[in-house]
């Protein structure tokens, strides 16, 4: 279903030709973004 969706999506489409290395930017993105939201959590409670 999600295949099916980015080739409809024409922003997401080039996601199936390199899916492998757009997963692991995605991680990558997505764990520096918790870095950053829980440095800010932690900077704001304290």
């Amino acid at each position: 279903m999600g295949q099916v969706k980015a080739c409809r999506n024409p922003t997401a489409g080039f996601t199936l030709q390199s899916s492998l290395t757009q997963r692991r930017e995605n991680y990558l993105n997505s764990w520096v973004v918790m870095q950053k939201v829980c440095f800010l959590f932690i900077h704001i409670h304290n």
